[in-house]
C-alpha cells in the first residue's frame, strides 16, 4: 500500500511551490519595471515640459506663458530633487525679475538633471 506522501508526491508539491514562487517573484519584478517606466517617463517629460516652457517665456514673456512656466515648475517638484527644484525655482524667479542672462543656470541645471535621470536609471 502506498503512503499519500510518497516520492513522486513530494515531487510533484516541490515543483507546485517552486512554480508558485517563480511566478510570484516574476509578476512582483514585473509590476516593479512598469511602475518604474512609468515614474522615468513622467520626470523626464516634466523636465523637458519645464525647458519648453521657460524657451517660451523668454521669447515671449506673455502671461500665458509664464502661467505655463510656473506650472512646469511645480511639476519638476514632484518628480526632482529638492537641489533640482530649487535651482529650477531660483531661475524661473530670475526669468521673471529679468535680472540674469540664463546661460550660468541653464548649464548648471542641465548637469543635475542629466545626472538625476542617470542616478534614475542605475537604480532599476
Amino acid at each position: 500500500m502506498d503512503t499519500l506522501f510518497n516520492a513522486n508526491t513530494v515531487c510533484t508539491i516541490i515543483t507546485v511551490v517552486g512554480s508558485v514562487i517563480t511566478v510570484s517573484i516574476t509578476y512582483y519584478k514585473t509590476k516593479k519595471i512598469k511602475i518604474f517606466d512609468a515614474y522615468f517617463a513622467n520626470k523626464t517629460r516634466t523636465y523637458e515640459n519645464f525647458w519648453n516652457s521657460a524657451s517660451k517665456y523668454c521669447d515671449n514673456p506673455s502671461d500665458e506663458n509664464k502661467s505655463d512656466l510656473r506650472c512646469a515648475v511645480y511639476c519638476v517638484g514632484l518628480y526632482s530633487s529638492e537641489k533640482i527644484f530649487s535651482e529650477v525655482s531660483d531661475l524661473t524667479v530670475r526669468l521673471f525679475d529679468k535680472s540674469i542672462n540664463p546661460g550660468n543656470y541653464v548649464e548648471k541645471i542641465l548637469f543635475l538633471m542629466r545626472n538625476d535621470l542617470e542616478n534614475c536609471k542605475n537604480r532599476i
